[in-house]
């Protein structure tokens, strides 16, 4: 019983993988407690991790696109909704 209670469970614990993984950035991440970042891993247009370089390798798999930031600032998406007409 435990056995097949196992392997169950372990079916759906599995690492999340990522479309798209950032690293070697200089992300701002707008937290006041961990204001600084330097990797940034996507998942159907969904950010699943921020963090370290070393932390972000779990979510790469095969078919992960990984870019090189090669230390360039990455900031949240801005909404500028003053407007002039």
């Amino acid at each position: 019983m435990r056995k097949s209670l196992f392997f169950f469970i372990s079916i759906f614990i599995q690492a999340q993988s990522a479309d798209l993984v950032i690293k070697n950035a200089n992300v701002w991440t707008v937290d006041l407690e961990n204001p600084k970042a330097r990797a940034i891993a996507i998942d159907h247009n969904k950010i699943i991790y921020v963090g370290s370089n070393a932390g972000v390798e779990s979510f790469i798999a095969d078919n992960t696109k990984v870019l090189d930031a090669g230390g360039k600032l990455v900031l949240p998406g801005f909404n500028d909704n003053h407007v002039h007409f």
